[in-house]
């Protein structure tokens, strides 16, 4: 029986943290009480001794990015498919990014005519 009541302490420590966190605006602190926790949705769903979720209290203290954090995960939750394809459609959009700004650096260097001749940009200008 003690490990259950040492358990179900722990748990109680993670919801009352969460509250915490969410109510002072500390986006870090409930990121990793999130991460560490085994269900978000619990610890993100519980409520206070006044009926408040962490979600309620970031809304009612305007703790924004709080607020916007707990909709992300929410969402996520509610929206697997959905949320599996705009992280697809992210890594996509980042690798394009990538490409974009590694072509302006190209041409911006003069990389492009050193990679037809086989020079560095770097030692292109005599070093």
């Amino acid at each position: 029986m003690r490990i259950f009541d040492f358990i179900t302490a722990a748990c109680r420590a993670f919801v009352c943290a969460a509250h915490l966190s969410a109510m002072e605006g500390q986006l870090a602190c409930l990121k990793f009480i999130v991460s560490e926790s085994r269900n978000a949705t619990h610890v993100l769903g519980a409520r206070n001794n006044n009926g408040e979720t962490p979600k309620m209290l970031a809304e009612r203290f305007y703790k924004n990015a709080v607020f916007e954090y707990i909709n992300s995960i929410e969402w996520e939750r509610d929206h697997p498919e959905e949320a599996e394809s705009m992280l697809v459609s992210n890594l996509v959009m980042s690798v394009l990014i990538w490409m974009l700004c590694w072509h302006h650096m190209l041409v911006s260097s003069g990389g492009y005519s050193c990679l037809l001749t086989q020079q560095s940009p770097l030692t292109k200008g005599g070093g």
